[in-house]
């Protein structure tokens, strides 16, 4: 945990400088490096922080497959995946979340060969991400049987949605300090959506899974189970931050 939670707000600046621009790459690997939910989860003897970090890993390989596909790249994302849903059942969000976007990639037009091999890619990583877990599911039906039971989780709900969110920054115990946070947040993702579309729409389907599938099973969740979207909130927040200073360079 120590060792990947390390890595990862390099990681973050490399693909942040690849998918936006240095200065918001900075600034997103600055506030991971003092994210309390990072320094936590990077002491934890826990999956949280190898499922950061291939998760984001993953993403960043995934994005520059659909510009350059080849057998090199396909490989180290498969590991990538694999290592991140490995870590955490909760990483397959991400590779979901990318193959969602794959498929609307290949039902369009512009770019219709990248989405199917894309597709493709996506869905050989849920696959072997699968395998790997078939060996453990005996022992995985006992625990939802008998342990799960026991565990009070939280229910998923849009306060719970906020609560995540707002932990990413001051935390959901003071949601008003959090605010700032979540306008920039918002502001940078309307840039970046124009900036690094694929990034930015594998991102928001992955989130928009990991809530998706506890709320329709009915299942509990844990805020930190959301762990995994934590880089790509905090670069957004420095595409916004990148602006504010782009404008104030142009006023002087």
């Amino acid at each position: 945990a120590f060792i990947f939670g390390s890595l990862t707000p390099p990681l973050i600046y490399l693909a942040g400088a690849g998918w936006l621009s240095r200065r918001a790459a900075m600034a997103a690997a600055f506030l991971a490096s003092l994210s309390m939910w990072m320094i936590w989860l990077s002491q934890d003897a826990r999956g949280y922080a190898p499922m950061i970090f291939f998760s984001l890993l993953s993403t960043l390989l995934w994005t520059r497959f659909a510009e350059r596909r080849t057998f090199r790249l396909a490989l180290f994302y498969l590991g990538s995946a694999l290592l991140a849903v490995y870590s955490h059942m909760f990483g397959a969000a991400v590779i979901s979340g990318q193959l969602l976007v794959s498929l609307v990639m290949a039902g369009g037009r512009d770019r219709r060969r990248d989405g199917l091999f894309c597709s493709g890619l996506a869905l050989l990583g849920l696959l072997v991400s699968a395998l790997a877990y078939a060996p453990l599911l005996p022992d995985f039906v006992t625990y939802l049987s008998t342990v799960a039971t026991d565990i009070h989780g939280r229910i998923v709900t849009v306060r719970f949605g906020f609560e995540v969110v707002c932990s990413w920054s001051a935390g959901f115990y003071h949601p008003r300090l959090s605010l700032p946070f979540l306008a920039a947040a918002a502001a940078g993702a309307v840039l970046a959506r124009r900036k690094a579309p694929l990034m930015f729409r594998a991102w928001a389907a992955s989130l928009a899974i990991g809530f998706a599938v506890p709320l329709l099973l009915g299942a509990f969740s844990f805020h930190r189970f959301y762990s995994y979207a934590m880089p790509g909130f905090y670069l957004l927040i420095g595409t916004a931050l990148d602006r504010l200073w782009s404008d104030q360079d142009r006023t002087r």
